[in-house]
């Protein structure tokens, strides 16, 4: 494999225990003198432990991305060789990485803010936020001057708001102004990033971490308890409200993530989706009902939507009520139906909507498999959209989800 510039290492059987890759098998993918992406995704990288010797490896590769991607209720959330080795693969390699991909719990991420990082573009960290440093994010992460792309998708403890990645006494400037691409979990309103976001801004991303609908999955798949409804703190529409309120970018795509509350403030919510972002050509919408809440108002969020003249692809994740439970096995008899009850709903929300602009409404599912049912608009003679539905399907990953 002299030649190879891409390699991923993937384990498809989900495994609650951590299986990995040695150290010698690491020291042959690092001494690959054309490598330049490596991602290694549900597979541990040194799973037992070394001697109290630092690991040596030779650091041929070019990298230029690394992308480690672990299963978020694995066992072992960090293992101390495990944490050595990405140190030393990020001191190795900082000064050509573009694109890094780590979990929280034994990324060294005080030795990733002390280094200088001239080519990185991309940044993503995700797992419990506890096990990062007390320094507030804004101030950890400022040495990464030239990101383009930064996710943030870390866990809060149960029953803890979103505590902000820019607190307000904090005063500095904003230190990533060439950024494009922003997710962040758990959004809180007292967070002076929103604010501060520069005009390059064309994609923000507001959800939890785990993604509630993936966590819902993986409850019943992997046995960790039964509805997480009340158990994962979500935003509510007022919250957001504020922060969308503070963001000055013109969006070109937006996720958002909450649970609804009876008030009116959800229609305001939509309302300044739709005034502040005329630019905005993708939406994605993740609505859970209140506890005991049997209805969606379909119809209310497409009226309080239609307005918008640009966008194009809307995606929608309601929680309608009635969904079986996902299945522990492939196929459990019930989900056929419910995606029909889905595709109805899908219907109902492009009979409201006017605009020419619409191509594309996509509604989530995850009786089997996570995964977005795809509805082509069709338009007739007429202004009222025409639903086609050619049941296209994109798989969503479980515990990681990369840009679509």
């Amino acid at each position: 494999m002299p030649n190879l510039a891409t390699l991923t290492l993937a384990l498809h059987t989900v495994h609650y225990y951590r299986h990995g890759i040695s150290l010698r098998t690491l020291a042959y993918v690092l001494s690959l003198r054309r490598l330049r992406h490596l991602d290694i995704s549900s597979i541990s990288i040194l799973p037992t432990p070394l001697d109290d010797k630092e690991p040596v490896l030779s650091t041929i590769a070019p990298l230029e991305s690394f992308k480690y991607q672990l299963l978020p209720h694995r066992k072992a959330l960090s293992i101390p060789s495990e944490a050595r080795l990405l140190e030393h693969i990020l001191q190795s390699y900082h000064s050509a990485l573009q694109t890094i991909w780590l979990p929280t719990e034994p990324a060294p991420l005080s030795t990733l803010s002390s280094l200088d990082w001239p080519r990185l573009r991309e940044l993503r960290l995700y797992g419990e936020r506890g096990e990062m440093p007390d320094t507030p994010i804004v101030s950890l992460l400022a040495n990464l001057t030239n990101l383009q792309v930064l996710t943030l998708n870390l866990t809060d403890a149960h029953g803890v708001e979103g505590r902000p990645i820019w607190p307000r006494s904090i005063r500095m400037s904003f230190p990533w102004p060439n950024l494009r691409r922003l997710s962040l979990s758990h959004p809180s309103a007292e967070d002076t990033i929103y604010s501060c976001l520069p005009e390059t801004v064309q994609s923000l991303a507001l959800r939890a971490w785990q993604h509630q609908c993936s966590r819902r999955f993986n409850s019943i798949r992997f046995r960790e308890g039964a509805d997480l409804r009340a158990a994962l703190p979500l935003p509510s529409p007022h919250t957001l409200l504020r922060v969308l309120s503070d963001v000055k970018s013109d969006l070109e795509e937006l996720e958002i993530e909450y649970r609804a509350d009876g008030t009116e403030t959800e229609q305001d919510l939509l309302t300044v989706i739709v005034s502040r972002f005329p630019r905005l050509s993708s939406l994605e919408i993740h609505r859970y009902r209140w506890v005991d809440d049997t209805h969606v108002p379909v119809q209310e969020i497409a009226c309080a939507l239609q307005p918008h003249s640009n966008l194009r692809v809307i995606k929608l994740n309601l929680d309608f009520p009635g969904a079986p439970a996902p299945s522990a096995v492939l196929w459990s008899g019930n989900e056929l139906t419910f995606k029909e009850t889905i595709v109805t709903n899908l219907t109902e929300f492009a009979r409201h909507w006017h605009s020419s602009s619409l191509q594309e409404i996509w509604g989530f599912s995850d009786e089997v498999f996570p995964e977005w049912l795809v509805c082509d608009i069709v338009r007739g003679n007429s202004d009222q959209a025409v639903m086609e539905v050619k049941r296209r399907r994109l798989s969503i990953p479980l515990w990681y989800e990369p840009r679509r």
